[in-house]
């Protein structure tokens, strides 16, 4: 006779990708009132299983809606072949009877970079340390001598990053990448350095820590 085990199975769990259905009527009053929110049946990225209740971030495929923000996560998606974006900056929390079709999963290393950007977006006000840097260092820096350490770094991300080696080994580099790049598409930035989407927003979010590390 075979042995019996007990296993912890569970349903939901962080990095999943589930199809939310929304009632018809929900979706009419939200858009009759015209709500600035992500509204209708569509895919949610699980962040946090709390019970009955799930954190989670809403999906569209339009990548480039008047909410588009810069917190939010563009990639292609191999399972339809389309660009998605995950709109971080509509993170909210659902009831797991809402959850109606499992769709795919992200793998460990991928859904740690997105629930890292996540809290990011919730709980630093990254933006305005940024802000603050980038004036404290205009008033100190020579604007050819900026100019000849963003190349200089350029060249040395463009050969590519050793594993173990910090991406921005400064304050200062980290300071002249994101006052350069930090704005610019993320497709051209993948394209320019030769790294894929989800890089990008991984070298963002390296560089705005790097920034916090000393303020």
């Amino acid at each position: 006779m075979c042995k019996k085990y007990e296993f912890n199975i569970r349903k939901f769990v962080k990095g999943q990708v589930w199809f939310c259905t929304e009632d018809q009527t929900v979706t009419d009053a939200l858009r009759s009132a015209n709500s600035k929110a992500l509204n209708g049946s569509r895919p949610y990225f699980i962040v946090h299983v709390n019970g009955n209740m799930i954190t989670c971030v809403p999906m569209t495929t339009n990548i480039n809606g008047s909410d588009n923000r810069h917190t939010d996560i563009v990639f292609h998606n191999p399972v339809i072949d389309v660009e998605s974006r995950l709109v971080v900056s509509q993170v909210t929390t659902k009831g797991v009877n809402e959850f109606t079709k499992y769709l795919y999963q992200f793998s460990n290393e991928d859904t740690e970079l997105i629930i890292n950007l996540v809290k990011s977006s919730i709980f630093d006000n990254e933006d305005t340390i940024i802000k603050k840097d980038t004036e404290k260092n205009d008033k100190k820096s020579d604007p050819e001598e900026d100019k000849r350490a963003l190349i200089d770094l350029e060249n040395r991300l463009r050969a590519g990053v050793r594993k173990g080696v910090p991406i921005f080994k400064t304050e200062k580099e980290a300071s002249l990448w994101l006052n350069f790049w930090g704005d610019k598409k993320t497709y051209e930035v993948a394209k320019y350095f030769n790294i894929s989407q989800s890089s990008v927003y991984y070298w963002r979010h390296c560089a705005k820590k790097k920034i916090k590390e000393n303020t």
